[in-house]
């Protein structure tokens, strides 16, 4: 009855996992759409200031202050992303409480079971996923230069 219970448990923490991990692909994936769709926007408005400043100067003056606008924003960018790196504290992952090593012991042992028949029914799938998980994973990683 333990043995069962424990493995009940194990299940619903993989299957919570996998329904996180879900979520922030999809999140992200909706999040990469609404960017490029937002950098499509940010060039038309480049184009329409440029025209607009075009009527009322020389073309060559027009491209400077278009120039120094987009300057500025970089600028203001980099330094958000640099004061955001000095704030950083204590993460919501952090705060958990850490599982004891006999949890983490099984939970490898249950996840490794799994990955290992997943991979023997359909080892094409399991290729594509594990490089599709590498491109995820590296692109959510912190930087590595703090």
């Amino acid at each position: 009855m333990n043995i069962l219970s424990c493995l009940e448990t194990m299940s619903a923490r993989v299957a919570d996992l996998r329904n996180g991990v879900r979520h922030v692909v999809l999140t992200m994936a909706v999040l990469t759409m609404a960017a490029a769709i937002m950098a499509c926007a940010g060039g038309f408005a480049v184009a329409a200031t440029y025209m607009w400043l075009e009527t009322r100067m020389s073309a060559p003056a027009a491209a400077l202050c278009v120039a120094g606008g987009l300057a500025l924003a970089g600028l203001a960018i980099a330094a958000i992303v640099l004061l955001r790196g000095r704030r950083r504290g204590r993460t919501a992952v952090s705060a958990q409480p850490k599982p004891s090593v006999r949890e983490t012991r099984d939970l490898t042992d249950m996840a490794t079971r799994e990955v290992m028949s997943k991979v023997s029914e359909s080892p094409g799938m399991a290729v594509l996923s594990a490089v599709a998980l590498g491109v995820v994973v590296g692109l959510l990683r912190p930087d590595q230069n703090d």
